[in-house]
């Protein structure tokens, strides 16, 4: 397809799919998702995070409220490449007299612009998936003062299976619609070759674990509102308008001769510490 001049999907494509669904990502996804993010948060809050805090591709800022509601007071970057989540990072942020700061880039870009060690925690959220991990990983390694750590959960390679079952159908029914070409997200397969991600780059293993959540719906309709106002799709939405009705309805005519009325988020998540001889 490549051939007849079809363009691939960039970072700032699947950045536009999140300004779509950015008013409602805690509604939809944090609301059940969060506990998850809290989980490691509060793993990692067991040591100090330090002065330096870089909270990256931050979406809505939950991470951030979630450190200064337990008494953190460092001073925290929110990078993300979305200006829909930004924005409403800014608006939902809390004033305490505690130093934000809000950047719109992407997270290679802006890792690549920072001094070496002037971090003493990073966390990345359910997106180091958006560009090459471990291009991600070298850099926070980079910019981590010694003994820094980063805490990330991202989603494996085997979740949302009744979605990805249905998305190439979608693709060959609808070949003529398709406007870009999505990567296939380089989600890890399981927690080991997750773990192999950061100790490759200089860090040593501080947690690792899998996790899941199944959502379950009332109908068809229901779980397809979810996926498309969530960003589990985002990218993939920009090879085809997954929100025009006429889809939509294949979606929910798919799901509903399937029998198919949950879908399953599946995840690891770790906490990792620079080593000193970095």
């Amino acid at each position: 397809m490549a051939s007849f001049g079809i363009k691939k999907v960039k970072n700032t494509d699947i950045a536009s799919s999140y300004d779509i669904v950015s008013k409602g990502y805690d509604t939809y996804f944090l609301k059940t998702m969060h506990r998850h993010n809290d989980e490691v948060l509060s793993l990692l809050l067991k040591k100090s995070v330090g002065e330096q805090v870089l909270d990256l591709a931050c979406g809505t800022g939950y991470n951030t409220r979630f450190l200064q509601k337990h008494g953190v007071k460092a001073e925290i970057t929110l990078v993300d490449l979305s200006e829909g989540m930004l924005t409403q990072a800014k608006e939902k942020s809390v004033n305490n007299n505690q130093q934000l700061t809000f950047i719109h880039q992407d997270m290679l870009s802006y890792l690549r612009s920072c001094p070496d060690e002037k971090y003493d925690t990073v966390i990345c959220m359910w997106a180091i998936k958006y560009q090459p991990p471990m291009q991600v990983i070298k850099e926070c390694a980079r910019i981590l003062k010694k003994g820094g750590r980063m805490a990330v959960i991202v989603n494996t390679a085997d979740t949302l299976l009744e979605i990805r079952a249905l998305y190439p159908k979608l693709l060959v029914r609808n070949v003529l619609s398709i406007q870009r070409i999505m990567r296939d997200l380089p989600n890890p397969k399981n927690s080991k070759v997750f773990e192999g991600w950061f100790t490759d780059c200089g860090f040593d293993v501080t947690l690792v674990q899998k996790g899941s959540q199944r959502f379950g719906f009332a109908n068809a309709a229901e779980l397809v509102e979810f996926v498309t106002a969530t960003g589990a799709l985002a990218g993939y939405d920009r090879m085809i308008d997954l929100r025009s009705d006429k889809i939509k309805q294949q979606m929910i005519q798919y799901f509903d001769t399937k029998q198919i009325d949950s879908t399953e988020h599946r995840f690891v998540y770790g906490i990792f510490e620079k080593r000193k001889n970095v």
